[in-house]
């Protein structure tokens, strides 16, 4: 299956929270199901934002970054400086979404 935003291949990075993983490539967050860790059943977020995000995507190639990461100082601090990166382009872009 490849992801709705980056439109590659869906490769998982499990979150923390149980059942979601991230694109690899681009941060969309999937609910999962099964071990295999591979068979994404839907985006985490509604479908009027997927539009939003591909275009944050594609202008910027940068990670959107939805998903909760808490065992991993680093990897929390990371996550946290794309996603305040993200919600600054969406407050210049679309503001109605904040």
């Amino acid at each position: 299956m490849n992801c709705i935003v980056c439109e590659s291949e869906f490769v998982p990075n499990w979150t923390d929270q149980h059942g979601v993983a991230e694109c690899a490539k681009c941060g969309a967050t999937y609910t999962v199901v099964g071990f295999n860790g591979k068979t994404a059943t839907e985006i985490t977020f509604k479908d009027e934002f997927v539009a939003i995000v591909r275009e944050y995507w594609n202008k910027t190639k940068r990670k959107t970054t939805f998903g909760l990461f808490i065992s991993n100082a680093q990897r929390w601090k990371d996550h946290s400086v794309e996603m305040a990166l993200f919600i600054d382009w969406l407050g210049v872009n679309y503001p109605e979404w904040l």
